[in-house]
């Protein structure tokens, strides 16, 4: 989202102080300003604070998931945006189609979105363990079994019998998010620990690894939308 497709619900209030911001829905927000208060003034507060609330849309997609899968919501696959759009299907229940960046899934199963989104999800995640296996043998890595789970609480990790499990949430992140994921797992088939020769040997296959550390605490939230269990 951006501030361009933002709609502005506005109610003026008696109270003096600053604007007061809340989601309303999926792109609409809901704002109380004093009387008197120009729109000029609200959007260029609104541009001036985008980040602050920017994180009310995450909170509020990843509060209530369901209610966040609305018709033209946006969602992120390898990265890029792709919109979800509900329409009359026959025999179908969803269909992806990359030239318009769009997942249609069928009006009448709507309740079902979110099952419907993991099968989805879990189709396109299937790279993650191509893409495992390839960086392994680049690299020289010995995997034994690689696993894909929706898992929330971490997005990877490695075991001492050499098998890798991804969370197939990472389908949502940038590649060189995912890389840094796969690899970083990689590297404790070497070094089951986070000591100095570990991060040595992460830091020479990928150079970037505390920004791309750094981008999935500031934005790998937004990225688990099911309702974690």
């Amino acid at each position: 989202m951006n501030i361009e497709e933002l709609k502005l619900e506005l109610k003026y209030t008696s109270r003096r102080g600053s604007l007061c911001y809340s989601v309303k829905d999926h792109n609409t927000l809901a704002v109380k300003a004093p009387h008197g208060t120009s729109m000029d003034y609200i959007r260029e507060d609104i541009s001036r604070n985008w980040d602050k609330v920017h994180k009310l849309f995450e909170s509020y997609y990843l509060d209530s998931p369901v209610r966040g899968f609305a018709d033209g919501i946006k969602l992120f696959l390898m990265g890029a945006e792709i919109i979800l759009r509900y329409k009359t299907m026959d025999s179908i229940a969803f269909h992806f189609n990359p030239d318009e960046n769009t997942l249609y899934i069928a009006k009448d199963l709507q309740n079902e979105v979110e099952s419907l989104l993991k099968c989805f999800f879990s189709h396109k995640a299937e790279y993650l363990r191509v893409r495992c296996r390839y960086l392994a043998m680049q690299h020289n890595f010995r995997v034994n079994r690689i696993n894909l789970r929706w898992v929330s609480s971490k997005w990877g990790s490695c075991s001492v019998k050499g098998n890798v499990t991804l969370s197939n949430y990472l389908i949502m992140a940038p590649k060189a998010i995912q890389d840094y994921i796969i690899l970083h797992e990689l590297c404790h088939l070497r070094h089951m620990n986070h000591s100095k020769d570990f991060y040595a040997l992460l830091q020479k296959l990928d150079a970037q690894y505390k920004e791309h550390r750094a981008w999935l605490k500031d934005k790998g939230r937004a990225l688990r939308i099911f309702h974690q269990k």
